[in-house]
């Protein structure tokens, strides 16, 4: 298994504006391309999952733990819709209007059609969803129709704008690969203080000693030893929370907020 490694959420955002705006009245965001996206998408998400598995830092209670599960529940929806459209329409403009709602606003927009898991939606976004009218006061995007290439705004009844979907794996590995980050940190910092105050206790001891004062040295010995048995104890039982998941201390991190979008569909 590939090391897991930090990722520019910026930068992947900018890549995905970069290729799938339409060009000279092209629809890119075809059903066969977003198909490709998101299959990558879950080829990732699968990585982040096995290196929560190898460092277990997450329980399955954690707000991460939480998040990546609506995550997986959204991705699989993106990859059902995605299925549905006729293999006639995997490269047509017909097929690019059809996933619009469900699967290219959410993912490359930040804009949702239906209230989806681990989306935080406020009351007039839901009537909104629900009535499939109005746009909200700040607006992204728009959208591909047409046969000569023409554009208009896209559809109404739509949640507020929010981070694209698309970010949302890179975000939680980044999430992960911090707080083990942190924890080995932890750990380390508290070995070397431990092993720094062994040897200060170790040369009083010695000291004592040295003046003749045999039980006070005997008593520096067994502060020592303390430290020791202290420190070792502490390794034991971080290692078996790091075993079983039980540490809940997570990460959230909120997710840049994306620049406004050219006009133009996907």
């Amino acid at each position: 298994m590939a090391k897991l490694t930090k990722q520019d959420v910026a930068e992947v955002l900018r890549s995905m504006n970069a290729y799938y705006q339409p060009t000279a009245g092209k629809c890119v965001a075809t059903p066969r391309q977003m198909q490709l996206l998101v299959k990558r998408l879950q080829k990732y998400t699968k990585e982040v999952q096995s290196s929560r598995v190898a460092h277990p830092v997450f329980s399955d209670e954690t707000r991460w733990a939480l998040d990546m599960a609506a995550w997986q529940q959204r991705l699989d929806r993106y990859v059902r819709e995605i299925e549905q459209v006729p293999s006639a329409e995997r490269d047509t403009k017909a097929g690019c209007i059809a996933i619009y709602r469900t699967v290219t606003a959410p993912l490359l927009d930040g804009i949702y059609y239906e209230d989806l898991p681990g989306i935080n939606f406020n009351k007039q976004e839901l009537e909104r969803m629900v009535s499939g009218e109005g746009h909200p006061g700040v607006d992204v995007a728009t959208w591909f129709e047409g046969e000569q290439g023409n554009f208009r705004d896209h559809p109404p009844g739509h949640s507020n704008p929010k981070p694209p979907d698309v970010v949302t794996p890179f975000s939680l590995g980044n999430q992960l690969i911090e707080y083990r980050d942190h924890q080995a940190e932890r750990l380390r910092l508290f070995w070397t203080d431990l092993k720094k105050s062994a040897r200060e206790l170790a040369e009083s001891a010695k000291s004592l000693f040295r003046r003749g004062e045999e039980n006070a040295g005997w008593i520096g010995l067994g502060l020592v030893g303390a430290a020791v048995l202290v420190g070792g104890g502490y390794l034991w039982y971080s290692a078996r929370q790091n075993k079983k998941g039980k540490d809940t201390r997570a990460l959230d991190r909120a997710v840049q907020q994306p620049r406004r979008l050219p006009r133009g569909a996907r």
